[in-house]
């Protein structure tokens, strides 16, 4: 029995290591595009990107980041492939503003695109839990109603995290393989819990484990709550 334990903890640990291995890698290869783009390599930029998206590939905004590259160098293969991609991960272009887009758009390429960019957005909300993306715009909506720092701002806040507390009880905490731009909105529900609250509170301390399982999963980045973790040592 202890041989059991001792090889499933051995197992975890290599898991862990290995995802955090993946995010480790993935941000060093962002970091490297990035830094190419802004020397104008964009050839270089370009293989960075590749190499991100085929180790993490699941966040729609690297997909149009790497399409801003590519569109840089005319390479509208590229290009198309990018937004393609990103589009099937979430990415709705028009809710972005980009001059580079509208060049790309006006070209036989982006007209293209345009003719199938709903069914890839459609394809990318039967492969994520919808109903579950649905209840999440809905708790931001309401959020975003009061922001005044009232009473009743502060109880709509606490029943906010309450609701996404029991959802990620029921069907986990959001992840963008799982829910796709619901994982920003989770996030954002949070972020008005930062402060004396976090990370002691009975909410916090139920949610906390929930958002851990989805980073040994490989998930979630490593450094989800590191922006709570700064504002708490301020």
């Amino acid at each position: 029995m202890k041989k059991i334990i001792f090889l499933v903890l051995i197992f975890v640990a290599y898991t862990t290591y290995a995802q955090n291995y993946n995010f480790s890698q993935y941000e060093r290869q962002k970091k490297l595009a990035q830094y190419h783009d802004s020397l104008e390599e964009y050839d270089s930029a370009i293989a960075h990107y590749d190499s991100m998206l085929s180790t993490i590939g699941f966040y729609p905004y690297d997909y149009f980041e790497a399409f801003e590259t590519a569109w840089k160098q005319r390479n509208i293969n590229k290009a198309n492939h990018y937004l393609t991609q990103g589009t099937l991960t979430g990415l709705d272009i028009s809710r972005w503003y980009s001059k580079n887009i509208d060049e790309f758009l006006a070209t036989k390429s982006g007209l293209v695109y345009l003719k199938i960019k709903d069914s890839l957005l459609n394809v990318h909300f039967e492969n994520i839990d919808k109903v579950y993306f649905d209840s999440l715009v809905y708790l931001v909506e309401i959020d975003q109603k009061n922001r005044d720092g009232g009473f009743e701002m502060i109880q709509n806040d606490s029943l906010n995290f309450e609701a996404l507390i029991r959802l990620s009880e029921q069907k986990g905490f959001p992840t963008f393989p799982e829910t796709g731009y619901g994982c920003n909105k989770a996030w954002l529900l949070l972020w008005h819990h930062r402060g004396e609250s976090y990370p002691n509170s009975n909410q916090w301390q139920r949610i906390i484990p929930l958002i851990e399982i989805k980073i040994r999963e490989g998930l979630l980045k490593p450094d989800f709550l590191k922006m709570f973790d700064d504002y708490e040592e301020q």
